[in-house]
């Protein structure tokens, strides 16, 4: 029968792992006898190589050797946060925005030129998953077609979609995207072999992303409180700092480092993070024909460096508590995962945030998600056998929406339909009509953000769908926002009157991570600035419904005086809004006037 597994996509490293039939859980080894496989692809002449062998390329033919493509997922190509690396492959445009990269593999003189492909991120993520599934069946020793992939936890919609149709792409079936640090409490709870609830805090420091979770769990039930995190933080961010290091350190030297030199500089960097994790001292060398050019670092030093990185992840602990409405004291376990939570002032770091509690590593960092995913999968998947499968569809879990999803009303208003930690499935629906006279077509911006203001938050997409031309107000359109089991949203409108219809789904994403952070702190967890956007939302929406009550009067008198009164009113009030930024007072006083003004006028 095939097996299901479960593959953590990482930036850095990927991780597949399956059930036994005892239902302990196993992590599948490469060709090289490693649980962990460097998530990069080399594109050569002949064929692409993955893993370790497209890991060895990097220094000999970096134009071709693509890493860190977990970070293109969902992005377009002028995206800042691709922008802002130096990759030494190239990065195109495509006709949308997306983000693609364009490889010209090496040929040997005298032998025929190979032309330039160009590849989406979602192809070069499904030769990364495509390997693991091959890697799985090698060792399982049958087929492999369900799997459940894992996501960074602030993944937005373009991101899930995108690694979903990576998946798909790679012959997978996918049973469930699921975030990170719920796969990670959830090969804590399962290992915990217990039916108490515990209020769980998962620490997900990993190569490329960061996420934190509170989770209340109890067996195989996890329930997600709330989630937070940056979707570019992780040990390369770490291991660039020190490479900027010692670029600047060798520079001063006289030293100059060759591009053909750069990755040989970069992976001793790498190792020395690893050494500073167990060491006081490490050497960082380069190689520069033949002779080793070494400079020194000291683990203070490299504390000093990524200390910035270090207290955003605090950040996003104090979020993510406060967002779940805990308190310190009421988390029962702190667990770490991820390779870069070994770094000894993380630890210190969560660890004094706390009060110096116990922090837990049941589960070898590197490996916790996939065997999280993994028990997922032998849950969800219809191939397992049933008799041979204690846990068939006995895992439940809820997890939530990182952020608020909804579109756009008048007078730069976000309408929200879905509210930020709301738990998916779910799906919610509100009823719009025509803002303007005799509009042929309404326009639905898909949004998602936590500002009251729908400029000030992020556009994923838009939805269009035609109605009849009326006055304004007498159209009718029921939007829906769903979200399934991966995270994914997908928007439906219905023109109540005629019956038409029409759906969309996210396709693309401009946030950045530094944008997240910033909506997640400036506004959605910070209770005071819910409720100023809050009143500022109803301040505004007081004010679009007594503009739009005066214009729908217009349409009911038939005296041409009052119709021009009413006219110049609208008139005078739109053009007082416009440009402006007006307090909730002021607006809600403006909103009184008109109703005011629109009494005296329609008086007999």
């Amino acid at each position: 029968m095939p097996k299901a597994i479960g593959i953590d996509l990482g930036t850095t490293f990927s991780c597949a792992a399956y059930m036994k039939g005892d239902a302990t859980v196993e992590v599948v080894k490469n060709h090289y006898g490693n649980k962990i496989t460097p998530s990069v692809v080399h594109f050569g002449r002949m064929f692409r190589e993955v893993g370790e062998e497209a890991q060895a390329k990097r220094g000999s033919d970096p134009q071709n050797t693509v890493f860190q493509i977990k970070r293109f997922m969902g992005r377009s190509a002028d995206d800042v946060e691709i922008r802002k690396r130096p990759y030494p492959f190239e990065i195109l445009s495509t006709r949308r925005g997306d983000a693609a990269i364009r490889v010209t593999p090496r040929v040997e003189i005298g032998k025929e030129a190979v032309e330039s492909k160009t590849y989406c991120p979602e192809q070069i993520s499904s030769y990364i998953l495509k390997y693991m599934m091959v890697l799985a069946i090698e060792e399982i020793g049958c087929d492999v077609k369900d799997a459940v992939i894992t996501v960074p936890a602030n993944f937005n919609n373009a991101q899930r979609q995108a690694t979903k149709d990576a998946g798909e792409m790679a012959g997978l079936n996918v049973l469930r995207i699921i975030n990170e640090p719920t796969a990670a409490a959830l090969a804590y709870g399962y290992g915990l072999n217990s039916q108490k609830k515990r209020v769980v805090l998962v620490y997900d420091l990993g190569g490329g992303t960061f996420d934190v979770s509170i989770v209340r769990c109890q067996g195989l039930e996890s329930d997600v409180l709330s989630t937070a995190g940056v979707t570019d933080l992780g040990g390369e961010d770490f291991d660039r700092l020190l490479f900027e290091y010692s670029s600047a350190e060798l520079n001063e030297r006289g030293i100059t480092i060759l591009p053909e030199e750069e990755f040989g500089l970069y992976k001793s960097c790498e190792e020395a993070k690893k050494t500073l994790s167990v060491s006081e001292r490490a050497t960082i060398e380069l190689f520069k024909n033949g002779k080793s050019c070494a400079c020194e670092i000291t683990r203070s030093t490299f504390e000093e460096l990524c200390i910035n990185l270090f207290e955003k992840t605090i950040e996003c602990v104090e979020d993510a508590i406060n967002e779940a409405r805990v308190d310190k004291e009421s988390i029962d376990d702190i667990v770490l995962v991820g390779g870069s939570s070994r770094i000894p002032k993380v630890q210190q770091m969560v660890r004094g945030f706390f009060g110096h509690k116990e922090l837990k590593f049941n589960i070898p960092p590197d490996h916790a998600v996939a065997v999280g995913a993994a028990i997922l999968a032998e849950s969800l998947s219809s191939n397992v056998e049933t008799e041979r499968s204690s846990i068939r569809g006995a895992v439940k879990l809820a997890d939530v929406l990182p952020f608020s999803l909804g579109t756009n009303v008048s007078y730069d208003t976000f309408s929200v339909i879905l509210r930020r930690n709301t738990q998916y499935p779910t799906s919610n629906m509100e009823y719009y009509s025509n803002g303007d006279d005799d509009q042929d077509e309404m326009h639905f911006l898909i949004i998602e953000g936590e500002s009251a203001r729908y400029s000030e938050n992020r556009i994923l997409g838009i939805c269009k769908i035609p109605v009849q031309e009326k006055p304004v107000g007498e159209n009718t359109v029921m939007t829906t926002f769903s979200v399934d089991e991966n995270g994914i949203l997908s928007v439906h409108v219905k023109d109540v009157d005629t019956g038409e219809e029409r759906s969309a789904k996210v396709q693309t994403s401009r946030l950045t991570d530094e944008e997240r952070l910033a909506m997640v702190r400036n506004a959605r967890l910070e209770e005071e600035y819910e409720m100023i956007q809050r009143a500022n939302y109803e301040a505004r929406t007081a004010f679009g419904e007594a503009v739009h009550s005066v214009k729908r009067t217009v349409h009911k008198t038939y005296s041409d005086e009052k119709k021009a009164e009413l006219k110049k009113l609208i008139e005078r009030e739109e053009s007082w809004i416009e440009g402006k930024n007006p307090s909730n007072e002021d607006l809600i006083a403006r909103a009184s006037t008109i109703k005011e003004k629109l009494t005296q006028i329609m008086k007999p």
